[in-house]
């Protein structure tokens, strides 16, 4: 599968994977984001040829790299919280990390479904390549999750088990893609 680095399944985040930003706390009773993760995604070209001049094919698969994007940042006042609260935060954090990460195997599984297929045009093959990087946007599905949870998951912990759970379906399994899954359990609709 062209998905890369060979961890980003595995990757376990930690808070020094974050960058450290002094935010004033929430006040009392009030909320204040914690914490921002987003995965960055980079890709080489696929190469497309035709050996007759009538029918193409993709000669070589996308690589698609993703790594925690450098942006993503915690703030110091998390550290205030008690562990266990600092802890439930990390794997919220670690889902929205799946998330992107899962979006970017369903890619890569999607180009692998394509070895041997013929277009008729490079626009036509282009196109459909250009459909299967589109799934990489999961903007849509981030801020739904967010919403969902309240983005504190130690206060609406039935939300977060539902997202947990969906994702960790996806995760285990090759099988399972992220889109279908989430909207299986009615966590986002099919405009996500």
């Amino acid at each position: 599968m062209p998905l890369a680095p060979a961890n980003a399944l595995t990757k376990k985040l930690k808070w020094k994977d974050f960058t450290h930003l002094d935010k004033d706390p929430p006040k009392p009773g009030g909320s204040a984001q914690a914490a921002l993760t987003d995965v960055d995604y980079s890709h080489n070209a696929a190469k497309v040829w035709s050996d007759d001049g009538k029918k193409y094919k993709m000669s070589q698969n996308p690589t698609i790299t993703t790594r925690l994007h450098p942006d993503c940042w915690v703030a110091n006042f998390v550290f205030d919280y008690p562990k266990a609260q600092q802890d439930e935060l990390l794997k919220h954090e670690q889902i929205h990390y799946l998330i992107g990460v899962l979006a970017a195997r369903d890619c890569a599984e999607g180009f692998n479904a394509l070895k041997g297929k013929e277009y008729d045009t490079v626009e036509e093959a282009t196109e459909e390549f250009n459909a299967l990087f589109a799934t990489l946007d999961v903007k849509k599905i981030q801020l739904k999750y967010d919403k969902d949870t309240h983005s504190q998951p130690s206060k609406f912990p039935v939300k977060q088990k539902a997202w947990a759970d969906a994702v960790a379906l996806v995760h285990k399994s090759k099988e399972k893609k992220l889109r279908p899954t989430l909207i299986a359990a009615s966590l986002i609709d099919k405009t996500m």
